[in-house]
């Protein structure tokens, strides 16, 4: 009630209202004790869950243990048990055995019956603990107390029905605040930076989510409706966005410190070897560096940590799995850091090989870095860093490549975003705009950077012995397999792939429109006349080639 009070008045459409409730809670105030109602409200409802279904055999086993602490007692009485100075009393021996006649009788699926015996047994229990022979024997007054307590918990039990779930269900209903989740995101992500143990926490909030579901479909089920399933896909998929984009901002977090320890792996920190000289051990040491990558890996581990330990549970009708959500953000932060680099290194202004080549150097310096921050954290995350790098990387080459070759592909692309029919949408790689008329993508931009290179109109001449060619000039080179190899370093055995294949389209349009101006031009008798040459010479399949 406190809870659902102040969320509702915190957003009361009167200013002055609202304001008031702000100031003797904040919002971030009003997110904590949000987070302590859910975990205690969970918990709550797990005992309540497992006493519900569990109920039948607790019962059962809390008469084993009266019927045998009653047994015993009959014995006692009865002379075949030696428990102190104990007189044998046929009275009390055939009481104990009426007992437990009584208790063996009980029928618990009659709660109301079984409910009222029970309250009698406790009655002739706590009477009888205060007669002769029995307050004065500890062994028997031990037995007679604990059964008593026993039948207590029995009694509470028997009276425990599903009904209590649904009543406790409409107590803790969430659906009010549908419409207020987003206001609260930018707090979340906030406790989650500060502190990343506030994720284990999390769960609670997102299983209380859960509970909005409840109002919307609860007319859908009372008329049997068919639109049930719909409306529960709806409102499910609903609450997993939310929960995608508040966990967003682990991924982001994660790779914030893995720029920083791109930054530190650098070709002064080398890697342990197995021997070190003692002169060289000071190189080896630098102990600043290696503490803050100690430091900003235990960052990392935390954070980690907080979804990989978190379990699955059901947002409606879809099962919601922390560790996807992490894998698929780190996958969403590799792709954005490789389109990114990739992106701002292939933009050339002069066009010369020493341009092209420094912006080659630097790209593949970034992307190396990061690659080697991304293997250094691999365990702690618990992700195949090798296999999901070439992975991402290929999936940015191959749509650079064919955004590049196919123009008109990307018209479509947009108009299936905004119809939801995107593929792979929770993965989508960074669309950038042109950075000039000539390309599209930084794949584009890199082969009209070898074309004006190698072009015929610069002072360049190819040297078929050598594979490169040089400057007419100077007489250096001006594009080598050196380049290549820089390329390969840079953008792997796929960027090469794909930029060889960006030529193959290349050569194919060029072809294509020589065709057309060729057609255009030429007299159209001695085309005919080409054609019928060719039909008189007929079929050359059957010809040797030899």
């Amino acid at each position: 009630v406190t809870i659902r009070w102040l969320i509702l008045h915190s957003h009361s459409t009167i200013k002055k209202f609202r304001d008031i409730v702000k100031s003797q809670c904040s919002d971030s105030d009003l997110f904590s004790l949000l987070m302590k109602i859910s975990q205690f409200e969970n918990q709550y409802k797990q005992i309540l869950q497992y006493l519900v279904d569990s109920k039948y055999d607790l019962l059962e086993k809390d008469r084993e243990k009266c019927l045998e602490r009653m047994g015993e007692c009959s014995e006692i009485f009865a002379g075949n048990r030696q428990v102190g100075k104990v007189m044998v009393d046929e009275n009390y021996e055939k009481w104990f055995k009426k007992i437990c006649k009584q208790l063996s009788k009980l029928n618990f699926k009659r709660s109301t019956s079984s409910g009222r015996r029970i309250h009698t047994v406790i009655q002739g229990l706590e009477n009888i603990s205060s007669y002769p022979n029995i307050d004065t024997n500890p062994q028997v007054s031990h037995y007679v107390k604990e059964t008593a307590n026993i039948l207590r918990h029995s009694g509470r039990l028997v009276n425990m029905k599903r009904q209590e779930l649904f009543t406790f269900a409409t107590i803790t209903d969430f659906s009010y605040a549908w419409n207020l989740l987003d206001d609260y995101l930018n707090i979340i992500h906030e406790r989650i930076k500060k502190d990343s143990k506030v994720v284990l926490r999390l769960r609670a909030c997102f299983l209380k989510l859960a509970s909005i579901m409840n109002l919307p479909l609860l007319r859908i089920i009372e008329s049997n409706s068919d639109d049930m399933t719909n409306v529960s896909q709806y409102y499910s998929s609903e609450l997993v966005q939310f929960v995608g984009r508040v966990l967003s901002v682990i991924p982001t977090s994660i790779f914030e410190y893995l720029n920083r320890i791109c930054k530190k792996i650098t070709p002064k920190l080398k890697a342990e070897e197995a021997k070190i000289p003692k002169e060289e051990l000071t190189e080896y040491a630098m102990l600043d560096d290696r503490f803050k990558l100690a430091e900003y890996s235990y960052r990392i581990s935390l954070f980690a940590k907080g979804m990989l330990t978190m379990d699955k549970c059901l947002m409606g009708i879809i099962e919601v799995d922390p560790r996807e959500f992490l894998l698929t953000g780190i996958r969403n932060e590799v792709i954005k850091a490789i389109s990114g680099n990739l992106h701002k290194g292939f933009i050339f202004k002069k066009f010369t090989i020493e341009e092209f080549e420094e912006n080659i150097n630097k790209v593949s310096s970034s992307l190396h870095h990061l690659k080697l921050a991304l293997e250094y954290v691999q365990d702690i995350i618990g992700i195949d860093a090798l296999k999901m790098w070439d992975t991402e990387n290929g999936r940015v080459i191959e749509y650079n490549v064919d955004r590049e070759a196919n123009p008109k592909k990307l018209e479509q692309e947009q108009l299936d975003d905004q119809n939801g029919e995107a593929e792979n949408a929770l993965i989508e790689i960074p669309k950038y705009d042109p950075v000039d008329r000539e390309s599209m993508t930084f794949m584009g931009r890199l082969l009209t950077g070898i074309l004006k290179i190698t072009a015929s109109t610069n002072p360049v001449v190819y040297i078929p012995y050598t594979n490169s060619w040089f400057d007419t000039l100077s007489g250096k080179e001006a594009f080598s397999p050196k380049t290549v190899g820089l390329l390969l370093r840079a953008m792997g055995v796929l960027g090469v792939n794909g930029l060889d294949t960006l030529i193959c389209y290349r050569l194919t349009t060029y072809i294509k429109r020589f065709g057309k101006i060729y057609y255009r031009y030429t007299d159209k008798t001695l085309l005919r006349s080409m054609d019928k040459f060719c039909t008189e010479l007929g079929d050359f399949s059957h010809i040797n080639e030899n």
